[in-house]
């Protein structure tokens, strides 16, 4: 028994030997994996570095963004001068003063969506995010650094080609986008509508040619003259009311509409309007267009959310049937703000009447009108067309301004 448990122990003292180096393949992935981690650690501190960089930038971005945010709500010329690129030409700063200079309506404040360079350490572009109730709409910036700092500067022009579509009597040359949607107004069908329905001696058929480009704070619209060309800035450079309800694709398409329009219908006049009352005739006219464009770019729905806001906001009622439709010079604020209550009741009006009466209607007052242009200011030429009191047409309208639409 005791020389058993001796060699039990001595066998469990026994060690094996230790290997004199590493394995092979230990050694041989050794230097690879701490290069590939001195490598990773490299690439995560450039990384960071990277990611610290694009933050400061768009931290500082962001400050010029709202500094121009809060000089356009409440302009000084001298500090919109000051946040323009002093190196761009004269005709891109002046146009910058005038869009500044006109405050943005509606709530919220813009933001940076994006930023990417455009000329690495000197010019970024920049998608700036303006909140709207029916969604967003982004605005493209260019910012130039300077010595001062960041400033706003001319967007890269566009070298986009213009697609092009004639009719008979329409020409559309427009970048993609666009010329899909204003292919999709159809315009012959359009004049058809207006040849069928509107006195023809008020239709201008001559051609026209519909020019949408991009123009930097341009205007959304611009009639050229003895030309027949409209030329329309593209839906991105052409700002919304951020106050209105319509989303922003549904605007454009509204204002595209009532310039085309514009151009067919209130061209030509009839040569025996009475001077007195001229400014009524014209006034309703407009109102006239403008109810036409709402119910040819407007779906239904768009139609009762417009309708909605109208409602909202529209204040006290006033009759549309109570004065004219235009303001004069000789006007006190609250004459003025009774002519916009009538100019609303007045859409109110032509929305009731081709809903009940239908899509005719506006086309069936312009003949009565321009058949009795005298009767501008008694509005007899309704009456005419209706067969609806005034009185009894009125509260039909303020029932239909009151009650809220499902």
């Amino acid at each position: 028994m005791f020389e058993w448990k001796i060699e039990e122990e001595e066998a469990r003292n026994e060690q094996p030997p230790l290997p004199s180096s590493p394995p092979v393949l230990y050694r041989r992935w050794t230097w690879p994996l701490l290069l590939l981690l001195v490598i990773g650690a490299m690439a995560g501190g450039i990384g960071w570095k990277i990611q610290q960089k694009e933050r400061a930038l768009h931290l500082a971005l962001a400050e010029v963004v709202e500094v121009e945010s809060r000089v356009q709500a409440l302009p000084v010329e001298e500090q919109i001068i000051s946040l323009a690129d002093p190196d761009a030409p004269v005709g891109w700063r002046y146009l910058y003063l005038v869009h500044m200079s006109q405050p943005t309506e509606g709530t919220g404040k813009p933001s940076i969506q994006s930023v990417r360079w455009a000329e690495e350490g000197k010019i970024v572009l920049v998608e700036v995010v303006w909140p709207h109730q029916s969604g967003a709409f982004v605005e493209r910036r260019a910012y130039r650094l300077t010595e001062r700092g960041w400033v706003r500067t001319p967007l890269p022009s566009s070298d986009e080609p213009l697609q092009e579509q004639r009719t008979e009597h329409f020409a559309v040359r427009a970048p993609e986008p666009e010329f899909a949607l204003a292919t999709t107004l159809d315009l012959e069908d359009l004049l058809q509508h207006l040849e069928e329905q509107w006195p023809k001696p008020r239709i201008n058929a001559q051609p026209i040619t519909v020019l949408i480009q991009p123009q930097e704070f341009g205007p959304a619209i611009e009639h050229l003259g003895a030309s027949r060309t409209i030329r329309a800035n593209t839906f991105a450079f052409s700002r919304p009311d951020l106050a209105s309800a319509l989303p922003a694709d549904a605007q454009y398409r509204l204002i595209l509409t009532e310039a085309i329009l514009f151009q067919v219908l209130l061209t030509f006049f009839p040569e025996n309007i009475p001077a007195n009352v001229f400014s009524e005739y014209l006034g309703f006219q407009r109102h006239l267009v403008a109810a036409e464009a709402r119910h040819r770019a407007l779906d239904e729905r768009q139609r009762q959310t417009l309708r909605e806001q109208w409602r909202q906001e529209g204040g006290v009622w006033v009759s549309p049937f109570s004065g004219p439709l235009t303001t004069s010079p000789g006007m006190s604020e609250n004459e003025r703000e009774e002519v916009s209550s009538r100019r609303l009741a007045t859409d109110f009006l032509l929305d009731y009447l081709i809903r009940n009466k239908g899509r005719e209607i506006p086309g069936q007052l312009a003949s009565q009108l321009d058949a009795t242009p005298e009767a501008a200011s008694s509005f007899a030429y309704i009456v005419e067309v209706t067969g609806i009191s005034l009185e009894e047409l009125e509260s039909q309208v303020h029932t239909f301004a009151l009650t809220p639409e499902p």
